[in-house]
């Protein structure tokens, strides 16, 4: 497990990668996040994006709050992909994240 600002490196040496969490307090972040979305939701003012997360499995309350269990973000997270490439408006490639 790395510690809080422990610096590695990819498999260029020139660009030197930082971790300023570990893997214990991502873990919290996550599983904290997790038990928000679920227990307090999140206010959702695009109607098709309400029903499509209440059909997935969300809860609709008060017209606009959905409250999203869990397991639904377990498994969108899991079909993201696990790397992006953002470019410009020329298409340069800009940060790979």
């Amino acid at each position: 497990m790395k510690g809080r600002c422990d610096m590695y490196y990819d498999v260029n040496p020139r660009r030197p990668l930082l971790e300023f969490l570990s893997d214990k307090e991502l873990d919290e972040i996550h599983y904290a996040s997790l038990e928000i979305l679920e227990r307090v939701g999140a206010i959702i003012s695009h109607q098709e994006t309400r029903e499509l997360l209440w059909s997935a499995g969300a809860w609709i309350e008060n017209d606009l709050r959905v409250r999203i269990p869990s397991h639904l973000v377990e498994k969108a997270l899991s079909l993201a992909p696990k790397r992006i490439t953002l470019a410009n408006r020329l298409g340069e490639r800009t940060l790979l994240s």
